[in-house]
């Protein structure tokens, strides 16, 4: 008969054993493992940087900017830790963009300026291309409309050696709307003299140019929101010549279908806000433009985007369109503008 101690270790080596089965069965099922008295205790799962970005997606859909810029962050670090140029330039791209939809717009322009080092350095021109992209933007958020022009215009050039059409087409719309910021500086000078006059019209072919292209490369893509981007940025841009006023209402038009199949509110209603624009342009007195702009106010109201809400009241205020109220009433846009709110 084998010894006490010979049994007690047969028993404890078959223990050992079965412990690892329940181990290795624990993992297959799911993650999760016995702790003490028999509890489940949930085993976590390694982070990685693909999950970092998936979290920091989910928490801009939801407006988290602050905690996506921190998943953002934490992911860059994974990528340099792998030492992958491609996951680098990735993660500070959108690094930069949550910085900057978190209202950290000095911070968003150092991380794309450092972006674009990277990618220079590293020869990844369509990631340098991205860079000039985010910067303009960054640009464009702040106001900014010539270093805004200016990126935007050297990514418009990269872009024209090699570079995927959803690239191009970001590069010619930020140019776009570059050219206009700045032909609205423009319009406020107090003189307008020959140089200024020369550098007017120079703008405003130059947006005209950049709409054109992108409305071209956009009917070869199936994508709506791009397609709907052209389009847009087409409207605003045509309504600033003369005689084209038919021409940005269309695109307009054009433009809110499409934001309206994906069901994107707020561009809905920026392109209502154009469409008010054309049809009073076309028709000083008309409805139509007191529709759309009315239009364009509800979904701003319904969307809690105060920043619309405010544009949409100085354009009231421009077309010289009274507020609708409860009981039918009209209210002036600049009694809103110093406080007083209209009836719901």
């Amino acid at each position: 008969h084998p010894s006490a101690a010979a049994m007690t270790a047969a028993e404890e080596e078959a223990a050992a054993e079965g412990a690892a089965a329940e181990g290795a069965a624990a993992a297959a099922g799911g993650g999760e493992g016995e702790g003490e008295e028999g509890q489940i205790v949930p085993v976590e799962e390694p982070v990685t940087f693909e999950s970092l970005m998936s979290q920091c997606q989910t928490l801009c859909e939801t407006g988290d900017y602050g905690d996506a810029v921190s998943s953002a962050e934490e992911a860059l670090v994974l990528a340099k830790e792998s030492d992958d140029k491609t996951l680098q330039v990735t993660a500070m791209c959108t690094l930069c963009q949550m910085q900057s939809r978190n209202g950290d717009n000095a911070l968003a322009l150092d991380t794309a300026k450092q972006m674009r080092t990277f990618c220079h350095e590293i020869k990844v021109y369509d990631g340098e291309a991205q860079a000039l992209v985010e910067i303009a933007n960054i640009h464009l958020n702040e106001h900014q409309a010539k270093p805004a022009v200016r990126a935007a215009g050297a990514a418009v050039k990269f872009c024209a050696k090699k570079a995927e059409p959803e690239l191009k087409l970001a590069a010619l719309c930020a140019l776009a709307e570059g050219c206009l910021q700045l032909l609205m500086d423009y319009n406020n000078a107090m003189v307008v003299d020959t140089r200024l006059q020369r550098e007017i019209d120079q703008m405003a072919a130059k947006a005209f140019a950049a709409v054109q292209e992108a409305v071209a490369i956009s009917e070869e893509m199936e994508e709506f929101s791009l397609r709907a981007r052209a389009l847009f940025w087409y409207s605003r841009v045509v309504l600033i010549f003369k005689g084209k006023e038919q021409e940005g209402l269309e695109a307009a038009a054009k433009a809110k279908f499409l934001y309206q199949k994906i069901g994107d509110k707020i561009q809905e209603g920026e392109c209502l806000m154009v469409l008010a624009q054309a049809y009073h342009k076309i028709e000083p007195k008309s409805q139509w433009a007191s529709n759309a702009a009315h239009d364009a106010l509800e979904i701003f109201q319904k969307e809690g985007n105060t920043a619309a809400k405010e544009r949409t009241y100085l354009l009231f205020q421009e077309l010289g369109i009274a507020l609708r109220v409860a009981g039918g009433a009209g209210v002036q846009p600049s009694a809103v503008l110093d406080g007083a709110a209209p009836a719901a």
